[in-house]
């Protein structure tokens, strides 16, 4: 059996403390960064999709996954590796292993990006703004 425990506050780690003590010696136990949090995951997809609305990329208006992609690549190095047929893919571009702290300079590079692209993001409200 297989537990994340999120070490938040001093229960937590007790806890942890205890599973392993009572863990059998085959085991292996793992502390890591925690990744990126619920609220950035649902911040990236509708930025994605803006993005992937409003801008148009070497010819066509590419897809949100395609778009995540390009920013993963220009915030992570690449790892490409020659694909079935010969052509290069990149096997390293995963959002969900990226920290807290790297997922938040991914959000920016979006919002860099489209502050340079014209891209009206819908969470952003434009300057003297007021809805009193």
């Amino acid at each position: 059996m297989t537990q994340t425990v999120f070490l938040i506050d001093r229960t937590r780690c007790l806890y942890a403390k205890s599973l392993i003590d009572k863990a059998p010696p085959d085991h292996v136990m793992q502390i890591k960064p925690m990744t990126r949090t619920l609220d950035q995951n649902s911040k990236l997809w509708p930025m994605l999709n803006e993005v992937s609305q409003q801008v148009e990329w070497h010819g066509s208006f590419r897809s949100p996954h395609a778009w995540k992609q390009m920013f993963l690549s220009a915030l992570i190095d690449a790892d490409f590796i020659p694909g079935i047929e010969g052509e290069p893919v990149n096997v390293s571009n995963r959002s969900s292993t990226l920290s807290k702290e790297r997922f938040s300079e991914l959000i920016e590079l979006i919002y860099a990006f489209g502050a340079n692209h014209g891209v009206v993001f819908s969470d952003v409200m434009p300057k003297g703004y007021d809805d009193a």
